[in-house]
């Protein structure tokens, strides 16, 4: 039994950033994915038809499952590349 609770706890979901922006969240879970851990947006929706109530509402949230959320967390404040310096770039880069 104390198993699945363990297990249950692991699988919850946890905020691990907020957004103002609807397409900023997007972008951020794209990264996530991208990178395979799953995450949800919440209130997409109603900020979505109502972007000026985004602080009435806490703005969009980032969820992950919290065995997930140290990795999450890492990755959105160190996303992959971005130590490169964009002036170094060439065309063929993009």
């Amino acid at each position: 039994m104390a198993s699945d609770v363990d297990d249950y706890d692991a699988l919850a979901l946890v905020v691990v950033a907020t957004f103002d922006n609807v397409a900023e969240a997007h972008i951020a879970r794209g990264m996530l994915d991208a990178q395979g851990i799953a995450s949800v947006l919440a209130d997409t929706g109603i900020l979505g038809a109502l972007p000026s109530i985004a602080d009435r509402v806490g703005g969009v949230k980032l969820q992950v499952s919290r065995r997930d959320e140290r990795r999450a967390r890492d990755m959105l404040e160190h996303p992959p590349g971005a130590e490169e310096d964009i002036d170094d770039l060439t065309e063929a880069d993009w």
